[in-house]
C-alpha cells in the first residue's frame, strides 16, 4: 500500500519534495488533467487494459485446453505437455 501512496503523493507535487506543509499546498492535479486530455496518453491506456483482457483470457482460455488435455488424453503427447506445464517451476521468481 505504501508505493501507491507515494506514487500517488508524487504525481500531486509539481516535483520531488519531502512530504511537508509546503509540498500538501502545492498539490494539484494538474499533472492528471494534463495526461487525461492528452489523446497519446489516453491510446496508451486504452491499448493497455486491452492487452491486459485479452492477455488473461488467451491465458484462461489455453491453460483449459491443456488441463483438459493432460487428464483426459493419455498419450506421449500429453505426457509431454504436462512435463512443459512444469517448466515454469524450474526458473526463479522475480
Amino acid at each position: 500500500m505504501l508505493p501507491v501512496l507515494v506514487l500517488l503523493y508524487t504525481s500531486l507535487v509539481p516535483y520531488s519534495m519531502v512530504p511537508s506543509a509546503k509540498a500538501f499546498a502545492m498539490m494539484s492535479w494538474k499533472n492528471w488533467t494534463q495526461v487525461l486530455n492528452d489523446p497519446i496518453s489516453l491510446l496508451s491506456v486504452k491499448n493497455s487494459v486491452f492487452l491486459g483482457i485479452v492477455g488473461a483470457t488467451l491465458g484462461i482460455v489455453l491453460s483449459i485446453f491443456i488441463c483438459y488435455t493432460i487428464v483426459k488424453v493419455r498419450t506421449l503427447a500429453s505426457g509431454i505437455l504436462e512435463s512443459l506445464s512444469f517448466l515454469s517451476f524450474s526458473f526463479p521468481g522475480l
